[in-house]
Formats: C-alpha cells, sequence, structure tokens
C-alpha cells in the first residue's frame, strides 16, 4: 500500500506542475506591454483606385410589400413582469 501512496503523491505533483506551466504559458502569451509603439495600418499604394460607391445603386426588383390597413396586424399582449409593492 505505501507504494501507492507515494505513486499517488507524484502523479498530483506532476499535475501541479502541468497546470503551473500552462497558466505561465497563456500569462505570457496574453502579455501586451504600454512600452510597445502604436501599430499604425500601412498606407495604401500610390495610384490605387478609390474603394466604394459613389452613390446607391437603383434596385427595381426590391419593393416593400403594401402597407396593411386598419387594425390588420397581430394583436400584442403586455403583462407585468415586476410588480411594485
Amino acid at each position: 500500500m505505501k507504494i501507492d501512496i507515494v505513486t499517488r503523491g507524484q502523479c498530483m505533483r506532476s499535475i501541479v506542475r502541468l497546470a503551473l506551466i500552462g497558466w505561465c504559458a497563456l500569462v505570457c502569451a496574453c502579455h501586451s506591454s504600454s512600452d510597445d509603439p502604436p501599430q499604425q495600418p500601412a498606407p495604401p499604394p500610390p495610384g490605387s483606385p478609390p474603394v466604394g460607391l459613389d452613390a446607391r445603386p437603383s434596385n427595381a426588383t426590391c419593393v416593400a410589400p403594401a402597407k396593411a390597413s386598419g387594425n390588420a396586424g397581430a394583436t400584442i399582449a403586455l403583462q407585468r413582469a415586476f410588480f411594485r409593492t
């Protein structure tokens, strides 16, 4: 039985070591310093065409349906969730 206790203790120490190494790796990977200079995006190459649209293109196939008249819509019921006492 004494061998099992020593083996369990060694196993626990190994697990703790691996957890500590993993935690240290995570902390080091997430490090950022305020001493680092801010990264600026690269300027566009000279003579590149402008990007985007000057005007919205027309789309005659996208038409909204006619508005329902009167109270033809759905009925909405409201229920209080919180009551004041």
